[in-house]
């Protein structure tokens, strides 16, 4: 592949940047952001990627004293930066405009101690007629794995998908091409193959400490379930279980979840399920299961949420903090926001939300989230609500999750009637006791009320984090926003 060392623009190495600096919070940090996403090195030192709307993006070293190590841009348009081989990969496409990311990727691995450019490399190309989705998973760092998803829906301008939602998503999860390959640490590709593409509809794919990858694909009633062990093209074994679905509603892969896969942390012929769908009595259900690809056993448990279960779980809620209201979980669409397992424990919560559409826009809606936890038998030792609610204009909030010494830290958009503003709150739930140990407003002190945080990009230290709050500065331009951050303890 063509390899060039042009692209890095700068790279500052200070100590300190100076910026407009109050206390904990760093105003004017970046200007026009359209995304950010962060991925934590270590309990002192994060990586925070901020995507720009001209082509091109930022990668900022953040230590835990909210000192900027380093700062470099880069040409493209970055899906996901991760750790890799004792530094971070970005991988990017290489041109953005009305239609989206083109299908031409590189990659760009970067010191994680001084930001420069170790290498860049042209990964994979495609035509442009269609869209497609690259997964990335670089385990603990120790490789590279890539899938990309080549769908039926075409590259059009932004407004031709605003009709036909349900014609969109079935293009969108209806596969076209599919291709996995690993970089090794020159960024060369290796070990490329075309996995299987399967009858019925893309679900979900993951990769697993061991760089297996599994394939779900939903066909009729049924869930087809392929593991690609590492380095072989062909399935090593499929697995298949029925679903007492009325309805499943795939959605787009970043915007709406209905399924995931999760792999165990220990066992690399193992991986968790979480699936969501309308019964045969047309409820929302939760169906949380497990496959071992080592004798092809799965077992599951389900819970249904009729409106009898959903009021009992929001009488249960027992207040952690006065000013925030009580949970609503009621709306009927609900959705996956985070699975995860570690420590043999599975994690996994769900949130009620809504969409309604008018002549001034699209407005999106975040009700409460319920957090389950599961043992690796798949028995539920606790069940919590979390009484988000939130609603902004054009795009969605994102919550922050993270899991350190047992504990489930979540920062998260609110909108308080008591409080009359949008404030962001953080909820740590101890996942041993399955209580909440605490649920705080923050303060908002040199913030703007109006700002909103974005939890992709959620710096988490071993005793405080940073939260980035984006500042639209008008509704044109709704995406590209002002970036402030603000330093809390635990």
């Amino acid at each position: 592949m063509h390899k060039t060392l042009t692209t890095l623009i700068v790279v500052l190495l200070l100590p300190i940047l100076v910026f407009a600096q109050d206390d904990n919070v760093v105003k004017d940090f970046a200007k026009r952001a359209i995304d950010l996403q962060s991925v934590q090195i270590n309990e002192h030192l994060n990586v925070l990627q901020i995507t720009y709307d001209d082509n091109a993006f930022e990668l900022v070293g953040m230590n835990d004293q909210m000192q900027t190590v380093w700062r470099g841009t880069f040409k493209g348009h970055p899906y996901q930066t991760a750790k890799f081989k004792g530094n971070v990969i970005t991988i990017a496409s290489t041109e953005y405009n009305l239609k989206g990311p083109n299908n031409t990727y590189n990659a760009f691995l970067v010191d994680v101690a001084t930001g420069k450019l170790i290498a860049q490399n042209q990964i994979f190309t495609n035509p442009d007629t269609y869209q497609q989705f690259p997964e990335i998973a670089t385990g603990d760092g120790n490789f590279c794995k890539i899938l990309i998803r080549q769908s039926a829906l075409e590259r059009r301008g932004l407004y031709s998908y605003a009709f036909g939602y349900n014609k969109k998503m079935k293009e969108v999860n209806t596969i076209t091409d599919l291709q996995t390959f690993e970089l090794n640490d020159k960024l060369e590709v290796v070990n490329s193959f075309k996995p299987e593409i399967d009858a019925g509809m893309y679900l979900s794919s993951t990769f697993n400490n061991n760089g297996d990858l599994f394939i779900s694909w939903l066909n009729g009633p049924t869930i087809n379930v392929y593991k690609y062990a590492k380095e072989k093209a062909v399935p090593s074994k499929k697995l298949i279980f029925d679903i007492p679905a009325e309805s499943i509603e795939a959605g787009e892969n970043d915007d709406h979840h209905i399924m995931a896969l999760i792999p165990d942390e220990k066992d690399p012929n193992k991986v968790y399920y979480a699936i969501i769908y309308k019964n045969m009595n047309k409820n929302p259900e939760l169906n949380v299961g497990k496959f071992d690809f080592a004798n092809g056993k799965e077992n599951s448990a389900t819970e249904e949420f009729t409106k009898k279960e959903v009021k009992k779980l929001e009488k249960s809620f027992l207040k952690v903090n006065k000013k925030i209201d009580d949970p609503d979980f009621s709306s009927f669409q609900l959705e996956l926001k985070y699975a995860n397992e570690i420590n043999g424990k599975l994690i996994i919560a769900l949130a009620s939300y809504s969409m309604y559409s008018s002549n001034k826009g699209t407005v999106a809606i975040d009700y409460a989230t319920l957090i389950n936890g599961y043992d690796l038998d798949l028995n539920q030792k606790f069940q919590q609500l979390m009484p988000i609610k939130s609603s902004n204009p054009f795009i969605k909030l994102y919550s922050g999750y993270h899991i350190a010494n047992d504990k489930l830290n979540v920062i998260f958009n609110y909108s308080s009637s008591m409080l009359n503003g949008h404030y962001q709150a953080l909820g740590i739930l101890d996942l041993n006791t399955g209580e909440w140990d605490k649920m705080d407003i923050l303060s908002k002190k040199h913030v703007n009320n109006s700002d909103f945080t974005d939890g992709r990009g959620l710096m988490w230290f071993g005793n405080s984090y940073i939260a980035p709050y984006c500042n639209p500065k008008s509704m044109v331009s709704y995406y590209r926003s002002e970036i402030t951050l603000q330093q809390n303890q635990y």
